[in-house]
């Protein structure tokens, strides 16, 4: 019996969550992650924009040093149909080309008479080529019609130009000689900004830069030319191939260098190269990167006086001779002139105080070792070498006043390397240490006098001495 003051309840059964609602959220989810993680293993999108297209479409390779770096994803004609833009989609691992200074062009097949370019497109499909900068980062760039006559430049390299009345045949591209060795390129040839001469602009590789001075000359090396008479015959002068075919600036250095050039600096370049310019013979360095001469590579040179008194007519007289030494685990290492005592009066300065000669550890007719204590640090036991040839090298003082010794200046006389002179080095110079180029180990000291300068080398028999 129901009770009509009881409140009956209704148990409405719960409905299940439409899950299906949230299958478009999750499809988003999924396509914008996908989208991401798409992005995230490509690298960044670039445009190009070229003068012409010369074939090229979407799907063609960018690359670099011969590995693809990209894919042509548009390729599409601008506004104001002079020129074409291109968009390049670049690797993962090649987004360091989207930088300012990175150049662009197009590689296609290139015949001239000096050259054959692009043969690989020929048969294959063309692609886009590019030179690296080093800005910062950038999107957008405008392309080159052709390749770079310089690829890559060097920090250190020297770029000077060269006036002339004619071209003569000279264009970008051709090289820089120096005794008929390519040390650089012609980088631009145009006319003066008044169309008074014509201008090229030369690029020097950082190695070779010290060979420009602002007394060097320079001719133009294209072509060849044509010499004799009737009795002598006739004579065909061709400095190389490339520059019989492209051109190129041949030039030489006096036998005493000037100074060194700057970026920048103008030149006049001949027509010819007189006779005299041929037989110059300066030594100037040529560096490599590998073997420049660092602070650490400077042993700690001593500047030493050697004293003492002899008898005269009219009394004692006070005699000296000047040079350099350096200090070892042992003692003090140099030329005996410096070490050996002339009698019991001899007395060393080194850097203006006076001590007395220690004695003597080892010596031959050349050097000698004395034993004795100096503030210094010394040169370490693993940094000398003995050398039976003359090899390049450094005649050292400090930081500031180093030599470079040619090996093909010396020449071998009792044991000596004796020194072709050329008025670079003087007596001021005696005992300086000679380090080689080459591994910058000790290998010697410089002797000088008013007649002779030469090395004298490290003796084998030294070395029990420095263990």
């Amino acid at each position: 019996m129901n009770n009509p003051d009881v409140v009956q309840s209704e148990i409405i059964p719960k409905k299940p969550f439409p899950w299906w609602i949230l299958l478009p959220i999750v499809t988003a989810v999924i396509i914008i992650s996908m989208s991401t993680l798409a992005l995230v293993q490509v690298g960044p999108k670039i445009t190009i924009e070229f003068p012409d297209g010369h074939g090229i479409k979407v799907g063609d390779a960018l690359k670099h040093r011969g590995i693809v770096a990209g894919e042509v994803t548009d390729v599409a004609l601008n506004a104001n149909t002079k020129s074409i833009s291109v968009e390049v989609r670049l690797e993962k691992d090649a987004h360091f080309l989207a930088r300012k200074g990175s150049r662009f062009w197009i590689v296609r097949p290139t015949l001239s008479i000096s050259q054959i370019s692009g043969a690989d497109t020929i048969i294959g499909a063309r692609y886009i080529a590019v030179a690296p900068g080093s800005g910062l980062k950038q999107l957008d760039f405008i392309g080159l019609e052709t390749e770079p006559p310089i690829l890559n430049r060097e920090p250190n390299g020297l770029e000077i130009i060269c006036q002339a009345h004619f071209r003569s045949g000279l264009r970008a591209g051709a090289p820089v000689l120096y005794r008929q060795f390519v040390i650089g390129r012609v980088v631009s040839v145009d006319l003066a900004s008044d169309a008074s001469a014509i201008e090229a602009r030369l690029y020097i590789n950082a190695d070779y830069t010290g060979l420009i001075r602002d007394n060097t000359v320079f001719w133009n090396a294209s072509g060849f030319t044509f010499s004799g008479g009737i009795i002598g015959g006739l004579q065909l002068t061709v400095d190389s191939i490339e520059t019989l075919l492209s051109g190129g600036v041949a030039l030489a250095v006096p036998s005493k260098p000037g100074r060194q050039a700057k970026n920048g600096q103008r030149f006049t370049m001949h027509a010819t190269a007189e006779e005299d310019w041929l037989k110059w013979s300066p030594s100037i360095e040529v560096f490599k990167q590998q073997t420049r001469i660092h602070a650490s590579d400077i042993p700690n040179v001593l500047a030493a006086t050697s004293q003492w008194q002899e008898k005269g007519f009219w009394g004692n007289k006070q005699l000296r001779r000047q040079g350099f030494l350096i200090y070892t685990n042992n003692g003090l290492l140099g030329l005996n002139t410096l070490l050996q005592p002339k009698n019991d009066t001899a007395e060393l300065v080194i850097d203006k105080h006076k001590q007395s000669l220690g004695s003597i550890l080892w010596q031959n007719e050349n050097l000698a070792l004395i034993k004795t204590q100096v503030p210094r640090i010394p040169w370490p036991k693993n940094r000398f070498r003995f050398a039976d040839q003359p090899e390049d090298a450094y005649v050292i003082l400090d930081g500031t006043r180093n030599k470079h010794l040619p090996v093909a200046r010396f020449k071998i006389v009792d044991g000596q390397w004796r020194y072709e002179q050329n008025g670079v080095l003087d007596k001021s110079w005696h005992g300086a240490p000679v380090i080689a180029k080459s591994d910058k180990q000790l290998i010697g000291f410089l002797s000088a006098d008013d007649y002779h300068i030469a090395v004298i080398p490290l003796p084998k028999t030294l070395s029990d001495q420095l263990d």
